[in-house]
C-alpha cells in the first residue's frame, strides 16, 4: 500500500521533505532544494479535479489546503515529446531520462533536478515581441495624450532636426468636426469613420428637465466605404432629429444617385475656410458651436458668448426649441414683428410639441391669448447642424432639380441658413447630374407640393 506524503513538512529547521510517485518510491529532498523544487506536469489530484496547479515540490498548494494525496506521475518513456532533459543534464551533455521530480543522473549523483520551461518556437517569440511592442507604443502614446506637455519635452533634443523648407500656407480651413457622424450605425454606417469615443454631459435646466450632450470625436482617416441600399440619415442625441418625411424621402434614395457624405462635407469645409472667422461661426455651425449656442439659449446665458455671436443671436432674435435636446429656432417674417409674449407663448408650444410634453403640466397651464393668426408649426424656422445640412439638401434634391427648386423646397420644409453656395456645391458633385451635363444642360422637371 502506497505510503500517503505528509502534507507541509518544515524545511527551516532542517527537516527533509519527501514525496513518493505512483510507482511507490519515496524521494528525500534536501532543504536547500525544497522550496525551489517545480514539476512540470500537474500532480494526479489537480488532473483528475481538472484544476490548476502551482507544481509545487514535494505537495502543491491545492493538496495543501484540501488535505488531499498530492502525487505526480511521471511521463511514459513515450511520453517525452514535449518534455526536455532536466538542467543538470542539459549543461553536463548526458543523457536524461526525464523523470519526475528527479532523473535517474540526479538520483545517481544526488544533485538538484530541475526542469527548465520549454522554449517558445522562433515565430511565435517574433509574434509575442511584435505585439508587446505594440502595446507599449499604444500605452505611451495614451499617457502622451492625456498628460500635458512637460518642459523637457519641449526642449530641442542635443542634434535639432533641420527646419523644413517654407511653404506657401493654405487659406484657413474650420476645424474637422470633432462630435461625429452617426450615433446609431457609427461603425458600420457609410461615413467611413471608425468608432468614436463618446462623451456624456448631464446638467439640469431652468426648468428642471435634463439636458444631455454627446460628443462623438471620429479619427483622423477614414475606413473603406461601401455604399448601402439607402442613404441614412444622420443622428445624433444632443440634437432634435429631422422630421420623419425627410428621414422616410431618403429611405427611397438609391445612394448612387446623390453626392458622398465624406466628399460633400470636405468640399463644404474647403468653402467655409474662405470665409471671415465672424461669418464662419454663424454661417453653417457644426455640432460644438451649436450645442454651445442652442445651451446657452436655454440656460439664458447669451452673453457669456463671443461678441459676434452674441450680436447675431440679438439681430436675428434666435430661441431655443426645446428643452431635452439642441434646437436653434428663427422667427419668421410675420413671427418677427409680433410682440415678445407672443412670441414666447408661440416658442413655448413649439417646444411642448417637439419635446413630446403636450401633456405635461406646463402645456395646460397656458392661458390663452390671441395669438394674431399665426401657428406654432409657421411660426419658426429650424436651423440644422452642418450634419444635417446633407440630408436636406438630398431630400430637396431627389428629383434632381435646379438649385432655385432646392432652395424653395428647402424653405417649404421650415430650414433656414441653406444658402446658394450649399445647393449649388451639391448639384456639382452629384454624379446623376454631372452625367446629364455631358449631354444637355439640366433639364430636369420638378414639382413643389
Amino acid at each position: 500500500m502506497a505510503q500517503e506524503p505528509i502534507a507541509g513538512p518544515s524545511t527551516e529547521n532542517g527537516t527533509a521533505a519527501t514525496v513518493q510517485t505512483s510507482s511507490s518510491k519515496i524521494y528525500t529532498i534536501r532543504p536547500e532544494f525544497a522550496q525551489a523544487q517545480t514539476a512540470a506536469v500537474r500532480c494526479d489530484s489537480c488532473k483528475a479535479s481538472n484544476t490548476k496547479c502551482d507544481r509545487l515540490l514535494p505537495f502543491c498548494t491545492n493538496c495543501v489546503v484540501a488535505q488531499k494525496s498530492c502525487g505526480y506521475t511521471p511521463y511514459s518513456a513515450s511520453a517525452h515529446k514535449g518534455v526536455v532533459s532536466c538542467t543538470a543534464c542539459s549543461i553536463k551533455d548526458i543523457e536524461c531520462d526525464r523523470t519526475f521530480p528527479v532523473c535517474n543522473q540526479c538520483e545517481d549523483l544526488g544533485a538538484a533536478c530541475q526542469y527548465a520551461a520549454a522554449k517558445m518556437p522562433a515565430s511565435s517569440r517574433k509574434r509575442s515581441k511584435a505585439s508587446e511592442s505594440a502595446m507599449i507604443v499604444s500605452d505611451a502614446s495614451a499617457e502622451e495624450a492625456d498628460e500635458p506637455e512637460s518642459e523637457e519635452r519641449s526642449q530641442p533634443a542635443r542634434t535639432p532636426a533641420p527646419a523644413p523648407p517654407r511653404t506657401v500656407q493654405a487659406p484657413p480651413q474650420p476645424a474637422q468636426p470633432v462630435s461625429g457622424r452617426y450615433s446609431s450605425h457609427y461603425r458600420d454606417g457609410p461615413t467611413g469613420y471608425p468608432a468614436a469615443v463618446n462623451k456624456r454631459i448631464i446638467y439640469n435646466t431652468a426648468s428642471g428637465v435634463k439636458r444631455q450632450h454627446y460628443c462623438f470625436v471620429p479619427a483622423a482617416l477614414p475606413r473603406a466605404v461601401i455604399a448601402g441600399p439607402h442613404l441614412h440619415p444622420w443622428i445624433n442625441p444632443s440634437f432634435v432629429a429631422l422630421p420623419h418625411v425627410i428621414h422616410e424621402g431618403m429611405a427611397s434614395i438609391p445612394p448612387v444617385e446623390m453626392p458622398d457624405r465624406i466628399t460633400f462635407h470636405t468640399e463644404m469645409n474647403k468653402f467655409l475656410g474662405n470665409v471671415l472667422d465672424e461669418q464662419r461661426h454663424t454661417i453653417c455651425l457644426g455640432q460644438e458651436q451649436y450645442a454651445e449656442i442652442a445651451d446657452a439659449l436655454a440656460l439664458g446665458k447669451t452673453a457669456e458668448l463671443a461678441p459676434w455671436v452674441s450680436d447675431w443671436i440679438t439681430c436675428h432674435r434666435l430661441m431655443s426649441g426645446s428643452d431635452r435636446a439642441g434646437l436653434i429656432l428663427v422667427p419668421r417674417d410675420a413671427t418677427f414683428e409680433a410682440p415678445r409674449k407672443v412670441q414666447e407663448r408661440l416658442r413655448l408650444t413649439y417646444q411642448c410639441h417637439v419635446d413630446g410634453t403636450t401633456q405635461s403640466p406646463l402645456y395646460r397651464s397656458l392661458p390663452p391669448m390671441d395669438l394674431l393668426g399665426l401657428e406654432w408649426l409657421s411660426a419658426f424656422e429650424r436651423l440644422p447642424v452642418k450634419e444635417q445640412v446633407y440630408d436636406i439638401l438630398a431630400y430637396a434634391h431627389r428629383g434632381h432639380g435646379s438649385t432655385t427648386l432646392m432652395l424653395m423646397e428647402a424653405q417649404r420644409l421650415g430650414f433656414a441658413a441653406i444658402s446658394w453656395p450649399m445647393a449649388q456645391l451639391f448639384c456639382d458633385l452629384c454624379p446623376l447630374c454631372n452625367r446629364q451635363t455631358l449631354t444637355k444642360f439640366r433639364n430636369v422637371s420638378y414639382s413643389v407640393t
